[in-house]
């Protein structure tokens, strides 16, 4: 089969050659998304609420614009997900029967809108804001729907028709999904589909499921699947690939009993891999075919996992850029978007509907909320120049959710060290920063959030925004933070300015000589604390941001010693305020043993 894939790869070859207007073809680059789910088995019928993985799968889908391999687990999770949808829709007092009812029910009313309102006056524009103002009124000021169910709804919808792909696997617990317009653009698609069998039948939930229970690693099939240099001609390729691989990440703990002996087992895992798993995968882009860019998304990918995937091979980096999606350590979003009324979605906008040729009528579609189309021809056209690298933050949102613990880190080609590309809001203080001001103050205007990667800022730190900030600390692992003066020209609201990343794996601590800010008579802190001057100078802050959602703040004001303590649900980014719950003096004895735990702390960074 290697060699009939030979002939009609030189075949191919040779055409390419006698057709100038062709030849771009042979230095072009080929896609695929890799989606894998195979430890924890969290996207499976059993945790319907859990949707990581399906929500790129759907867009996917939709789309038929980019291959797809990924273990059968997942897709059987898919396809059973739609089939718990279908016969729920028997049961009609289920909430996903009334979501179901709903979302026909508001499609039908604005169709009905449509006719009536095209046939009264043709001016289109002001019509579909009618439509928009009626549906609200109808049914955006009750209704509400559930997230989770809003998914389920996704699932059910996804516009899936085999006939549209060519679909197979390896025998060993993996398929691959080729969409046959991607065929047709790119005769030669990369993949190694003569090795393969074809699947006849890939909504057959339990023979997928099977196929499921083996659970051999990504790294071991690769070439199953991939044309690898030894496959083709000369062993020269003519495309490069990009690569975007997402997986439920972390750390995997195990216990085992053998005959009374109990033993346990615990390791990193990054994209459901252990860490030589992952080295093999990038190995595998490394030296078995032509890489241009590997994107990877898990939860916990940043902070501690980057030297320990990273640093092992300083003396020999890869040659193809990477680009991790998680700043630090912390957990990594999917992108989602609840298009029917909930508390996500108040009310509908003009830009929600689109027009629907075969009805004649505006609708509201389930649209993909990945864009995979539009990331992969961007990301095309970037050589990781100076000016395409600062084209790369605004290609991000075609496939990232917009959130603070998903800014992503970028490593060069041929190099091992990473960097956030973030937006011009934001600011990253590290000692290159620190050195260029060297003693002088150091002054941040317009900055929205600080990413704070350096153990001590001794000098002043200037602070001039007008909207709320946030500093969050991105050095790996558990971290202490010096800074010796901070003084903003706006009120900080302490508890929400230095709250961590979403979901953050480790403590962090900030603390501070002197922090100074003008006072507020919003503020539930210091509601009692009376300045002539209108202006709060604390002495001695403590602030502790635990991996839960709480955060504890001790600091000395008008020589009051004092602690708070707040709360904030780990998901709710959007929500810039905390929930205040503690607002204590402190009594002689406790702050004595403040100020002593105050210098222990900066004896550690400070001696």
């Amino acid at each position: 089969m290697r060699i009939k894939y030979q002939i009609s790869t030189i075949f191919l070859c040779l055409f390419f050659a006698v057709m100038p207007c062709l030849h771009a073809l042979d230095c072009s680059q080929r896609n695929c998304l890799i989606l894998l789910d195979q430890r924890n088995k969290c996207e499976t019928i059993g945790h319907l609420h859990t949707w990581y993985l399906t929500s790129r799968l759907q867009s996917a889908l939709a789309e038929q614009s980019t291959p797809i391999l990924i273990n059968a687990g997942l897709w059987n999770s898919f396809i059973e997900r739609r089939t718990h949808f279908k016969q729920s829709l028997e049961q009609k007092d289920s909430p996903l029967y009334k979501i179901h009812k709903l979302y026909q029910t508001i499609n039908e009313r604005i169709a009905s809108l449509s006719h009536q309102y095209n046939a009264a006056n043709q001016d289109v524009i002001q019509n579909k804001y009618l439509i928009v103002q009626s549906i609200n009124d109808e049914f955006y000021n009750s209704e509400t729907v559930a997230e989770g169910d809003y998914q389920l709804l996704l699932d059910y919808f996804t516009p899936f028709d085999p006939e549209d792909w060519n679909i197979y696997k390896n025998g060993k617990g993996f398929y691959l999904f080729v969409p046959k317009k991607y065929s047709s653009q790119n005769p030669l698609t990369g993949f190694n589909t003569e090795s393969l069998e074809e699947i006849a039948y890939p909504e057959h939930s339990p023979s997928i499921y099977f196929d499921s229970v083996v659970n051999e690693s990504i790294g071991s099939v690769l070439p199953d699947f991939f044309l690898t240099y030894n496959d083709l001609p000369d062993a020269k390729m003519t495309y490069a690939w990009n690569i975007i691989l997402a997986g439920h990440g972390g750390s995997n703990y195990k216990e085992m009993n053998h005959g009374g002996t109990v033993t346990w087992n615990g390791q990193p895992i990054i994209a459901d891999l252990t860490i030589q798993e992952f080295h093999d995968f990038l190995d595998f882009f490394e030296f078995n075919v032509k890489t241009h860019l590997l994107h990877y998304s898990c939860c916990y990918a940043g902070g501690n996992h980057i030297p320990l995937i990273f640093k092992e091979k300083q003396n020999q980096p890869y040659n193809y850029a990477i680009i991790c999606d998680t700043l630090t350590d912390a957990a990594s979003y999917c992108k989602w978007t609840t298009l029917l009324p909930s508390t996500q979605k108040k009310f509908l906008t003009t830009a929600d509907l689109v027009y629907d040729a075969t009805q004649n009528c505006w609708q509201l579609p389930l649209a993909p909320i990945y864009h995979w189309n539009d990331f992969f021809n961007d990301i095309a056209a970037i050589d990781f120049s100076i000016g395409s690298i600062e084209r790369l933050q605004e290609m991000m949102s075609s496939i990232t959710y917009s959130i603070i613990a998903n800014i992503p880190l970028l490593s060069l080609p041929g190099t091992n060290n990473f960097f956030p590309l973030y937006g011009a809001d934001i600011v990253k203080i590290d000692e290159r920063l620190l050195a260029q001001v060297e003693k002088k103050d150091l002054i941040l205007q317009g900055a929205k959030t600080i990413l704070l990667e350096s153990s001590s800022i001794t000098t002043t730190l200037m602070l001039d925004h007008v909207d709320q900030f946030r500093m969050i600390s991105i050095k790996p692992g558990d971290a202490l933070h010096y800074i010796k003066k901070l003084k903003a020209t706006s009120h900080i609201d302490l508890p929400s300015a230095f709250w961590q990343a979403q979901y953050q794996y480790y403590d962090k601590s900030f603390i501070l000589d002197e922090c100074s800010f003008p006072h507020s008579n919003d503020s539930l802190i210091f509601k009692n604390i009376v300045d002539s001057e209108n202006e709060l100078i604390l002495k001695n802050v403590i602030i502790s941001q635990q991996k839960s959602h709480y955060i504890r703040l001790f600091f000395t004001v008008n020589d009051i010693a004092m602690m708070v303590v707040a709360y904030k649900p780990g998901q709710a980014e959007h929500i810039e305020k905390t929930t205040v719950q503690e607002v204590v003096k402190l009594d002689t004895a406790a702050r004595e043993k403040y100020e002593e735990y105050y210098l222990s702390l900066k004896n550690n960074i400070i001696p």
